[in-house]
């Protein structure tokens, strides 16, 4: 992370991208039409101010609350949102980066696994190499290949082989054109193919996490578990909006939009196949298991299944334990009999996610306390204490992906990720390098820590009142046009990029729920956040945070020796990833999920009170500069 005074930073902006909007169309159509598509983190509803377009001519009329997100001099040039205007005339509209869901994004690929994961895939491959048919050899054919097989795997000889009737009615003449030999793929007991040729070495699998806000996959050898590639991309549910409230709000009882969320998200995955078995020089039919795991809503929406029960109390998933489909229900581009391996859910808001990543942690078989927090928008808690597990979520809100800040963004090119003060001056780290264009979760995290230490803010949250000659930092204070009090971060000729006090509103509300749902979830096995041996966090946000300031504004327990603190990095990821080469995982992970045992946090007592103490700040003493 490089930090640079802020105005040292003065790299060209990236370009944006012109789009022709038809009479009556919205905006949204007219940028699928020419191939992009856009974020709009409230879900288009208008309240975020984020999916900012500009109109090069006749733009519409100023509509909602866009007097309220954009200066008289913006609307006169031409600024609108996205999800607003329908233009009665055609008109060329651009795009900034930051409205574009394909504009490049910092994730986070690596994770926490162990050395001693080891591989045991469903799927295995052999070139069998048999004698033909003789009048002293009548044996079937299927028999022939299943005597060939347990002398390939003689450790199988007790495995009976079945076939599907497709496969049955083809097996007899591909046996012959092909001479008698090619490679056997079974799994666990099933004959999926006979391939031409010697491809056992050729045995792949994927692993997916589908994250809110991204999507991460690698590409196994599912023999090794060695990762031959890997693929990262923005998750295109975006459009449907930030959350997953504002998705199964979008596709609660509307089957045709259930159906263009699932089209949308299974047409990124198979491009993201596409790209890692193209980097990786394999072929595509060689994929034989595909595993995902992702909250509990992205894992109905990748599967078709109405959300609707999940945004109604009291929650309730239309399943628990894993599940498997053939790949080509999914129309994916890989083998015609792979399948599909949906990870199980813990509750309607502790998902599949949260279980990849106890199988990362190995988190029930290490020794002591041991608590995973995943802060992300749907903040997900799990204890470890003796043999019992409890886990919880808490609504976190989207304030650590940027979203609700009024300059937030996600950790995109562009977004501030690291804030110091120092010389007088305000350093910024931006990702990318160039000029800042807003600010992402890390980056308001150390813009509060450091805030927190200078005194221009105090226990409560409240910024300074400016005042005129006063002393950096709280020179940078100022009144904003509503006349509530804003930090400017980052001052050009294009505009400020300030933080307002709603914005660190939104910070501590977030901050507090974590708190307060770890202090309840400790107190409901009798501890305090003392007695914890270790903290792992889990998922790409918690990777970039800075400690000292997590633990400033309290988002780590106080007390907490940092050397009890692991960074689990892209936890889920890790584990899906062992699950799609391994049995014992997949096993593992149902166990997993059936011994937690869930805490609705809104039912436990003392949780307003609890949550209310949790939005202080804790006791610091401000340093001087």
């Amino acid at each position: 992370m490089q930090y640079r005074a802020d105005s040292a930073h003065n790299a060209p902006p990236d370009p944006e991208v012109m789009i022709t909007l038809q009479p009556g169309e919205s905006l949204q159509s007219a940028a699928a039409r020419s191939g992009h598509d856009l974020s709009m983190p409230c879900g288009g509803q208008g309240r975020c101010g984020k999916c900012r377009v500009r109109f090069a001519e006749n733009a519409p009329a100023p509509e909602g609350r866009e007097g309220h997100f954009f200066s008289e001099a913006q609307l006169e040039a031409g600024w609108r949102l996205a999800c607003t205007p329908r233009s009665a005339k055609e008109a060329n509209v651009f795009l900034p980066p930051e409205v574009l869901v394909s504009s490049p994004h910092q994730i986070m690929m690596a994770g926490r696994g162990s050395q001693a994961h080891k591989t045991a895939p469903r799927v295995s491959k052999a070139f069998l190499s048999m004698n033909t048919p003789t009048a002293d050899d009548s044996e079937s054919d299927l028999l022939r290949i299943e005597r060939a097989w347990h002398a390939a795997h003689p450790d199988r000889r007790k495995e009976s082989l079945h076939v599907s009737l497709p496969l049955l009615q083809t097996l007899g003449a591909r046996l012959r054109s092909q001479s008698f030999s090619g490679t056997a793929v079974v799994r666990e007991g099933e004959l999926l193919d006979f391939e031409e040729g010697d491809t056992a070495d050729a045995l792949y699998a994927v692993a997916f996490d589908l994250g809110t806000t991204t999507l991460a996959a690698a590409l196994l050898d599912m023999r090794s578990g060695a990762v031959l590639a890997s693929a990262a991309e923005m998750n295109p549910l975006i459009t449907w909006g930030d959350d997953v409230i504002s998705r199964i709000t979008a596709a609660a009882g509307n089957s045709d939009t259930l159906k263009a969320m699932q089209a949308a998200l299974l047409k990124k995955i198979a491009r993201m196949l596409e790209a890692m078995a193209g980097e990786a020089g394999i072929a595509l039919q060689h994929i034989y298991e595909i595993a995902f795991a992702g909250n509990t809503t992205m894992e109905h929406l990748l599967c078709g299944v109405d959300p609707a029960p999940l945004g109604q109390v009291p929650f309730v998933s239309a399943f628990s334990r894993s599940h498997r489909y053939a790949a080509r229900h999914f129309g994916l581009p890989v083998h015609s009999e792979a399948e599909c391996h949906v990870f199980p859910v813990i509750g309607g808001f502790v998902g599949g996610d949260t279980v990849a990543a106890l199988l990362a942690t190995d988190f029930d078989a290490g020794d002591g306390i041991r608590l995973l927090m995943d802060a992300g928008t749907n903040g997900e808690l799990v204890l470890a204490h003796g043999d019992r597990l409890w886990a919880a979520s808490t609504a976190a809100g989207p304030a650590f992906e940027g979203a609700r800040i009024s300059r937030g963004m996600r950790a995109a090119r562009g977004a501030v990720e690291g804030v110091l003060f120092r010389e007088n001056t305000v350093s910024l780290a931006v990702i990318g390098g160039g000029v800042p264009r807003g600010i992402c979760g890390s980056g308001l995290i150390d813009l509060c820590g450091e805030m927190l230490r200078t005194g221009v803010l105090d226990k409560s949250g409240c910024m300074c009142s400016p005042e005129d000659g006063a002393p950096f930092p709280k020179s940078r204070l100022r009144y904003d046009r509503q006349g509530g009090v804003e930090f400017v971060l980052y001052s050009s000729e294009s505009g400020d990029i300030t933080v307002t006090q709603q914005d660190i509103r939104e910070l501590q509300l977030g901050t507090a729920a974590l708190r307060a749902g770890m202090t309840l979830l400790l107190r409901t096995a009798g501890l305090s956040p003392e007695d914890l041996d270790v903290l792992f966090i889990a998922g790409g946000f918690g990777s970039y945070i800075r400690m000292e300031h997590a633990c400033r504004i309290g988002l780590i327990p106080e007390g907490l020796a940092p050397e009890r603190v692991c960074i689990a990095g892209n936890a889920a990821l890790s584990g899906v990833k062992w699950a799609s080469v391994s049995t014992e995982a997949c096993a593992l992970a149902d166990s997993l999920a059936r011994r937690v045992m869930h805490i609705d946090l809104s039912t436990v007592p003392d949780f307003a009170e609890t949550f209310v103490l949790a939005t202080l700040f804790p006791d610091t003493e401000p340093d001087t500069l």
